[in-house]
């Protein structure tokens, strides 16, 4: 089955992400990952007898876990993320590199930054 990501999430103090998704019989799902690939809105996934493949690419993403879809539960997430990136007004700079796990920023934010970078996962 395809699932196509609706949104995503960062979160800096445990170094891994949310994904908000939903399938063609419109079935929602919030998976809970790990992986150095950002998952983001767009992009279609599905899986196969050797991983998961993101838009017909193989990628190495670890699913912690699956929880069904509630606007409630992803608000949560959105609030208690950290991540400035997460904002879709935020235009830097990060503050929050002290707590951050992720060794390359998702968001292509650069330390002292004042832009996302387009390309950076």
């Amino acid at each position: 089955m395809e699932w196509k990501i609706i949104d995503s999430l960062a979160s800096p103090t445990t170094g891994t992400f949310f994904a908000a998704t939903s399938s063609p019989r419109n079935v929602k799902l919030i998976i809970w990952y790990r992986s150095d690939f950002f998952l983001r809105s767009g992009h279609r996934i599905s899986t196969n007898n050797i991983g998961l493949v993101v838009n017909g690419r193989l990628y190495n993403i670890d699913i912690i876990h699956a929880f069904p879809f509630s606007a409630e539960l992803w608000a949560n997430f959105i609030k208690t993320t950290n991540c400035p990136g997460n904002s879709p007004n935020f235009n830097g700079p990060c503050l929050n590199t002290a707590i951050c796990q992720f060794k390359q920023c998702p968001y292509g934010i650069k330390k002292g930054s004042l832009m996302r970078i387009k390309n950076s996962f």
